[in-house]
């Protein structure tokens, strides 16, 4: 990614890149014959893509593992022309992959097996601190530059001050490092007998490094508690911009516009004017309007976008979009300004948000502080001054044998995959939770369902078993019969 992205294309077409195909997309080719990764493969052959021929397809998951092993040994990643860090294990049939689906972020039917990360040892010149958007302070360390898996590393993160003393590390030290996963550099250890006595203690600052305010110590990560500094506002926009997914402000841009005085709040790239961007460097006519194109197109988007983009504490895209049903259901399909309105003469009970199902009460503590506190309402007030409008989406309306009831599902089924059984009971009116608590009515417990059955038995919540669902499902005869080939499918 960093080489594709230079600002000069001339230097990523220097550097001869080249690629591996692994997948189509959903709107390409529909062709029967291509039901595996194998099949894919040879389409591509066919059409004179690039794609990786190191493919191996096994019977069963002991001769996966035994060529895992073999493939730690570094020595035989010296036939390849590339850098490696591990195997990609899939499940090789594409039915079977749309069927095991995916969670938020992840494909349930591919894993990641990691080789032993390779080691290095360097000297560690000096340590500096990072102020993120919540405030939290994270030392680096500056290191002697040392190559290591491919890249040369002059920088690792120390995490926290407790990870700090647990592997004794000080300034001037020898040390150990390795990059988690072949991606990350990360400090392992000091070597002891290395030590010459000139060496310091490391401590992370009580005086945030940025703005010189008191830094709250209380949790193991140390956070700066100044909303208004420069680094967390800086950081805060760096977030709302990538969230949105604005094209053409990237770091640098943003960099550019805070030492211009041009930007205070989120909101102020709305007000950015051509003649204001024509003063940011190499911004030309082009990429002017191509920005305000943008940022004109985003200014439309959902209120779980908006909730996501803010960067609170703990609040992330699946709680944002919780909260956002949540202010559905008090104040309807609302512009920004009504729910301004609403927040400012009845204030949210921190209670109400807790008993959402996936929030609890930690983050239901960090959004009410910030969507109460002066500083959140002013910035909302802002974005429904400079004409920020909701988008509210359809939501599912069916009407079946599950409506009003919440489902838990937990375990793993024979016959189905969890997401067909979700969209099963969904299509019936049923909703479904994500953790067990109070609200939920029937748990249906798969194999292996371990203690999120336990938590409900103990609340004498109604159990089924996969059997149980199925027969109370009333589905149309079609329905049936795809969930009796699917079944079928795997004996």
């Amino acid at each position: 990614a960093g080489s594709v992205r230079q600002l000069d294309p001339q230097i990523a077409a220097d550097r001869n890149l080249q690629i591996f195909l692994y997948e189509l997309g959903s709107t390409n080719k529909n062709d029967a014959s291509i039901c595996d990764q194998r099949s894919l493969f040879e389409f591509f052959d066919s059409k004179d893509l690039p794609y990786n021929p190191f493919l191996k397809v096994f019977p069963n998951i002991n001769e996966v593992i035994n060529f895992c092993d073999q493939w730690s040994d570094r020595s035989k990643h010296d036939a390849l022309n590339y850098e490696i860090d591990g195997v990609v294990i899939k499940v090789h049939n594409f039915e079977l992959r749309k069927r095991m689906g995916f969670t938020a972020k992840t494909a349930k039917y591919a894993v990641a097996f990691k080789f032993p990360a390779e080691q290095k040892y360097t000297k560690l010149l000096e340590v500096q601190y990072q102020v993120g958007r919540t405030g939290a302070i994270t030392p680096v360390a500056i290191l002697e530059p040392v190559d290591i898996a491919g890249s040369t590393v002059a920088r690792a993160t120390l995490h926290n001050q407790d990870e700090i003393n647990r592997k004794g590390v000080k300034i001037g030290d020898t040390i150990i490092i390795h990059k988690a996963g072949d991606i990350i550099p990360e400090v392992l250890e000091p070597i002891i007998s290395f030590r010459s006595g000139t060496e310091s203690e490391i401590f992370v600052p009580t005086m945030c490094p940025e703005c010189g305010k008191d830094v709250d110590t209380s949790e193991t990560i140390y956070r700066c508690q100044n909303t208004a500094c420069p680094a967390r506002h800086r950081e805060r926009l760096y977030y709302f911009a990538n969230s949105l997914k604005i094209d053409g402000l990237g770091p640098s841009t943003i960099d550019s516009l805070l030492e211009l005085n041009l930007l205070h709040s989120p909101a102020d790239l709305w007000r950015l004017s051509p003649q204001d961007l024509a003063l940011v460097p190499l911004f030309k006519e082009k990429r002017i309007f191509k920005l305000l194109d943008t940022l004109e197109t985003r200014k439309t988007m959902t209120l779980s976008e908006l909730f996501t983009s803010l960067g609170i504490r703990l609040v992330g895209s699946e709680n944002a979009k919780i909260l956002s049903d949540y202010f559905r259901q008090l104040y309807g399909e609302a512009s920004l300004s009504m729910i301004l309105e609403v927040l400012t003469s009845e204030p949210l009970a921190i209670k109400q948000l807790s008993d959402l199902d996936g929030v609890g009460s930690k983050v239901a503590e960090s959004f009410f502080a910030f969507i109460s506190s002066e500083i959140g309402l002013d910035l909302l007030n802002d974005f429904s001054k400079i004409g920020i409008t909701l988008h509210w989406p359809l939501q599912n309306t069916a009407e079946g044998t599950f409506s009003g009831i919440k489902f838990l599902i937990t375990g793993s089924f024979s016959g189905v995959s969890r997401e067909e059984l979700k969209k099963k009971i969904s299509d019936q009116g049923g909703k479904i939770l994500s953790s067990v608590s109070k609200n939920v009515d029937i748990l249906v417990a798969g194999e292996k369902a371990g203690s999120k059955l336990k938590k409900c038995e103990e609340l004498e919540i109604e159990i089924w078993d996969e059997k149980k669902l199925i027969e109370q499902l009333r589905l149309n005869p079609s329905s049936q019969l795809e969930m009796q080939e699917a079944q079928e499918s795997l004996f």
